[in-house]
Parts: C-alpha cells; structure tokens; sequence
C-alpha cells in the first residue's frame, strides 16, 4: 500500500520523528502497537497539513479541528470507564417531573445501575435526559451535552468529570453510537426520532453492531395514543 504522505522526503521524516519526540517519555504498551499508533497519529498530521497545502476554507479548518478536539476529548473521557456496560436514554427534553414517563425513565436508569452495574449516557439536558441522570446517580451517569441557544445547561445530576460538551451533532452523535452496549428511547420528538431512526439505519447497513434498542412508554400515557410517537412529536423537540 502506498504510504500516505507529504511526498517530500525530508519534511516526512521530520513529520515522523516529531511524532516519536512527542510520546518519548510515556509509558509504551508493546512496541508494534506504539508504532502502529504512532504511523496513524503521524497520518492525522500529514491530513492537516494537507488541508494548508488545498488552501482549504478557513470554515472547513475551524470544523476539522474541533469535530477533532471533541472526539479526542470524549475518547479521553470514555477511556476510564472500558469494560463497564453502559446505556443510552433518548427521550424529550420537555418532560416535566410529573410526567409518568420521567417517572420511569429515572426508575430504569436506577435500576440499571443498581441492580444490573451498568453506566447511563443521556444527552445532559432537561426532560427524560435529566430523569436518566437523575436516577442513575453522579457517579454513574454521563452526559455528551450540545450547545444550543435555548438549550446551553447540562442539568444539574451531571458530574462535570463525565461532562461533555459538543458544538456539532455529528460528533455527539457518534459518542452516543460508540460508547453504548444498549438504547432506550422514551417519548420525545424530532430529535428522538432522529437518533433512533439512525441507530436502526446503522444496524441494517452494518455499520454498527447488533445492540438491543428499546422503545418504552408508561402505559398511563399511551392511552389514546398510536404507537409509541404521539402527535405532539411534531410540535416539540426532544
């Protein structure tokens, strides 16, 4: 295969050696692994190199390097916590505390993390994000918050060590996809629907595995109703 450079040979090796510069003094965890590790963090550099050499479009830049900063932050973040199961809750941001179903969502996630050890990831806002975090506990849950301006706040049952807040959906997104074992989605609307025709459309494709994704309502709110999306979906965002 042909290696992915700068094509000048002095600049290359420069690139290449300033990557073993970089990680000389850190703890090596098997020499292949560290050099295949070092090969792509090298590549990562000649991309953005490259992007300077196209004359790329300065907006393009800005979106490169932080879609890359909040994936290397969130890999960081997740990286402490390998080997526990975790599940993601979906659901509206408008559901207030006296919604059965708010009720619910944060009896699952209590259960979840007391009775079956597993971790909880919402979203960080209002609603049934909120009863996930809620019920699963500061030192349970994790929130992968979105800047929005009527939406900017993680709510408050987040710790700020599992905190994480993204300018761009697509990398929440992936976060979401990547870190989970398992999804449940509660009552919510566009948004909602958004993530979970997305999970199914990743799982039907292959491109992500087979997980368990559960759509739950309470019972006393689907009355009336037809199927797990009601009407209101289409006038509020969740």
């Amino acid at each position: 295969m042909r290696p992915y450079e700068l094509g000048n040979a002095d600049l290359d090796a420069r690139l290449r050696q300033l990557v073993r510069d970089a990680v000389a003094d850190q703890p090596r965890h098997g020499d292949h692994k560290h050099e295949l590790d070092e090969e792509i963090i090298a590549e990562m550099l000649v991309s953005g190199l490259k992007m300077l050499r196209d004359d790329t479009d300065r907006g393009d830049l800005k979106l490169t390097n932080s879609a890359l900063k909040e994936m290397r932050y969130s890999f960081l973040i997740f990286s402490k916590y390998k080997g526990i199961p975790k599940v993601t809750m979906y659901g509206s941001a408008r559901t207030p505390p006296t919604d059965p179903n708010y009720q619910l969502a944060a009896e699952f996630a209590r259960r979840m993390t007391d009775e079956e050890s597993w971790m909880v990831i919402t979203g960080a806002g209002p609603g049934i994000m909120e009863a996930g975090n809620l019920g699963a506990g500061q030192d349970y849950g994790f929130g992968v918050n979105i800047r929005l301006p009527f939406e900017a706040e993680a709510n408050p049952y987040v710790h700020e060590s599992r905190l994480i807040n993204f300018k761009y959906f697509f990398t929440r997104k992936l976060m979401f996809v990547k870190e989970s074992d398992a999804f449940v989605l509660f009552p919510g609307g566009f948004g909602t629907q958004d993530e979970a025709f997305e999970l199914l459309t990743l799982i039907q494709t292959g491109k992500s595995d087979m997980h368990p994704i559960v759509l739950s309502r309470h019972q006393a709110r689907a009355t009336g109703t037809r199927g797990w999306s009601s009407s209101r979906s289409s006038k509020t965002r969740g």
